[in-house]
């Protein structure tokens, strides 16, 4: 699963509803999104909290939005290293973790 290419995806081919309306949003969200160097745009259910478009398509796309939803997100690590990640929904919002034997 190429992080990349799924960037690239307007049309997933299955004729459903959902795809239809992605094909003919997704191209102007993703070009707006990149206009205004947001590193993702996302779409959510005001009734779920849930995830319902996201321009990068990453991890939590289908997701509740939220912890105060009850979504739970667990890594677990099992190589010493140092981890970067950064939140998809607020972009300041960073953490480093330190794996070491």
């Amino acid at each position: 699963d190429d992080p990349e290419a799924r960037l690239e995806v307007s049309d997933a081919g299955d004729g459903s509803a959902y795809t239809e309306a992605h094909a003919e949003h997704h191209p102007a969200l993703s070009s707006l999104a990149e206009s205004l160097g947001f590193g993702d745009l996302m779409l959510i259910s005001a009734e779920t909290g849930e995830i319902v478009y996201s321009t990068d398509k990453r991890i939590d796309f289908g997701t509740p939005s939220s912890p105060a939803v009850g979504f739970e997100f667990k890594r677990t690590f099992t190589v010493p290293g140092t981890y970067q990640f950064a939140c998809s929904i607020h972009y300041r919002m960073t953490m480093r973790v330190e794996v070491s034997k």
